[in-house]
């Protein structure tokens, strides 16, 4: 093998490839460094801080129609108008009890007989219909020349038993100017509200003049 012998421009010229070489090479190092996408930052572990709780806001203003809610209305049940109340249910009244119903009970004209009631405790007059009955009875063929009107009642205290007789001639005053006589007949009544039937008929006197 043979020597070989750089000379001084052999040697320039391999310097110049060599400097040329590494000039390429640090373009090279370098263009793949910039190219490279930069090291991210490990991720740290860390918690989040918790949002702040908002406290709630209370507004004066009513809530939109439908909620169900009312913020002025109290719990438990309330009027539909707020500050308005109820009025309390008015007491009826009690009912009085009916009056007892004085009148006639019944009148056969052509037997001469006729019932009514009477009370001494409730009247002191006979009704007006009783009244117009009588007109009735008085007309009936029995009542003769010669008679006398009997009346059927309890057994009555004096002053009872002269209501009821002063009653009845007032009423047939009503109906005729003649003085009747009057024939009192009693029977027992175990009726307690004093009120009582009276029974009217006539009685012929055939020795009366």
């Amino acid at each position: 093998m043979q020597n070989y012998e750089l000379t001084e421009r052999g040697k320039i010229i391999i310097a110049v490839i060599i400097a040329v070489l590494l000039l390429v090479l640090s373009v090279a190092i370098l263009a793949v460094w910039n190219s490279s996408p930069p090291a991210e930052d490990p991720p740290q572990a860390y918690a989040p801080e918790p949002e702040p709780e908002e406290s709630p806001t209370i507004s004066d203003r009513p809530l939109p129609d439908g909620s169900g809610l009312d913020p002025l209305e109290p719990e438990g049940d309330v009027d539909d108008e707020p500050g308005v109340s109820e009025p309390p249910e008015e007491t009826q009244p009690e009912t009085p009890a009916e009056p007892l119903e004085i009148g006639p009970i019944s009148l056969d004209r052509q037997e001469g007989v006729m019932y009514f009631a009477f009370s001494p405790e409730l009247q002191d007059s006979l009704d007006d219909d009783t009244v117009a009955m009588l007109g009735e009875f008085i007309s009936s063929p029995k009542n003769t020349g010669n008679i006398q009107i009997a009346i059927e009642m309890p057994n009555l205290p004096d002053d009872e038993r002269a209501t009821l007789v002063k009653a009845l001639s007032d009423a047939l005053a009503q109906h005729s100017n003649k003085q009747y006589d009057f024939v009192y007949i009693t029977y027992r009544s175990g009726a307690e509200n004093r009120t009582f039937e009276v029974r009217l008929s006539f009685l012929t006197v055939s020795n009366r003049k």
